[in-house]
C-alpha cells in the first residue's frame, strides 16, 4: 500500500507500493526546497519511483513541485481532477488550469510526435526530460518560450522543426538528445545561445540566425558530427568550450565583429581550420583561446 509523509498540508514524502499513486486530498503542495540548484536532484523525496505509471492528483492541490516526477522515468499518465482551480491535465499530459503552460510530459507517454494544444505558449522547465518515445517536434508558431532543458536527454529524438517568429528557447534546452541529427534553424530573434546542444553527437549542421550577438559556453559542446556552422556577422561573443569536439568541423570563420573569445572554445576539434577575418589575435581573446593549436588563417578575406 502506498504511504505519504505529510506535514500542515505539505507532502514530504511518498512511499510507492503499486503502478498507480493518488495524492491524498488533503496535500496542498509538495515541497521544493529554495536552496537546491533547481532541477539537479529531487527535493521531495520519492520512493521506489520507477514502479509509478500514473499520478493522480484531486481538486486541492495548488502547487506540485517538478521534483515529485522529474525523475519518475516508467511514468505514462498524470490525472487531475477536473475541479482543481490550478491544474489541468489533457492526455495524461500536466498543464496549467488555462493550458498556457505544458508543465509535464510523461517520460514514458507511448507517442512519436508531439501535438500541442493552440492555446499553449511555454514549456516548462524539464517537461520532456528523459522523454523516451518522442522522434519528432514541431514547435508550432503559438509557443512563445522553451525553457531550461525542456527536452533534454530525450532518448529517442531525432528530429526538432522551429517555427521562424518569436521565440525564446533557454539554458540546454534540448541537452544530450543524442539522436538528434539533421538540420536545425534557429530563430531570427535569437541572440544568445547558451549549451543548447551540448552531447547532440548526432547533429549535421545548425543554420544561425543574422542578429545573433553570442555562442555561449558549451552551445555545441559534444557535437562530434556537426560538418557546418556560418557563425553570423553580428556575433560578439563565443563562450568556452563552445564547439569541444566537434571532430566533424573542418571549416569555420570567424568574423571580424568577434570581440571575445573565452578558453578551449575550439578544443578537441582535431579536423578544424580556423578562417579569422581580423589580422592577428585582439587582447581581448582568452591566449587558450585554441588550445588544441588548430590551424589558424589570419586575415581572411573569404
Amino acid at each position: 500500500m502506498d504511504s505519504f509523509d505529510i506535514r500542515n498540508n505539505v507532502l514530504y514524502k511518498v512511499f510507492a507500493s503499486s503502478r498507480e499513486i493518488t495524492i491524498p486530498n488533503e496535500v496542498l503542495e509538495t515541497i521544493c526546497s529554495n536552496d537546491m540548484e533547481k532541477g539537479e536532484r529531487p527535493c521531495i523525496e520519492v520512493k521506489y519511483k520507477n514502479r509509478i505509471r500514473t499520478i493522480n492528483f484531486g481538486s486541492r492541490i495548488q502547487n506540485i513541485s517538478i521534483c515529485l516526477y522529474k525523475y519518475c522515468f516508467n511514468l505514462e499518465y498524470i490525472n487531475v481532477d477536473v475541479n482543481n482551480m490550478h491544474y489541468t491535465s489533457i492526455d495524461g499530459v500536466l498543464y496549467d488550469k488555462y493550458v498556457k503552460t505544458l508543465l509535464h510530459y510523461p517520460a514514458n507517454k507511448k507517442g512519436k510526435e508531439l501535438i500541442l494544444p493552440s492555446s499553449v505558449i511555454r514549456l516548462f522547465d524539464s517537461s520532456f526530460f528523459y522523454n523516451r518515445h518522442l522522434e519528432k517536434v514541431v514547435i508550432p508558431n503559438h509557443v512563445r518560450i522553451i525553457d531550461d532543458f525542456a527536452f533534454e536527454e530525450s532518448e529517442l529524438l531525432k528530429e526538432i522543426i522551429l517555427h521562424d517568429g518569436n521565440l525564446e528557447i533557454c539554458h540546454g534546452a534540448f541537452g544530450w538528445c543524442r539522436k538528434l541529427e539533421g538540420v536545425i534553424k534557429i530563430p531570427f530573434n535569437i541572440k544568445k545561445l547558451h549549451t543548447m546542444f551540448i552531447g547532440c553527437g548526432k547533429l549535421e549542421e545548425v543554420i544561425l540566425p543574422e542578429g545573433l550577438e553570442e555562442i555561449g559556453t558549451d552551445t555545441f559542446s559534444g557535437c562530434s558530427n556537426l560538418r557546418k556552422l556560418v557563425i553570423p556577422s553580428n556575433v560578439k561573443k563565443i563562450g568556452g568550450q563552445a564547439f569541444l569536439e566537434c571532430e566533424s568541423l573542418e571549416k569555420i570563420i570567424i568574423p571580424r565583429s568577434v570581440e571575445e573569445i573565452n578558453s578551449e572554445a575550439f578544443d578537441g576539434c582535431k579536423n578544424l581550420t580556423i578562417y579569422c577575418e581580423v589580422d592577428k589575435k585582439p587582447k581581448t581573446w582568452h591566449k587558450e583561446w585554441n588550445s588544441s593549436r588548430c590551424k589558424v588563417i589570419w586575415g581572411y578575406k573569404g
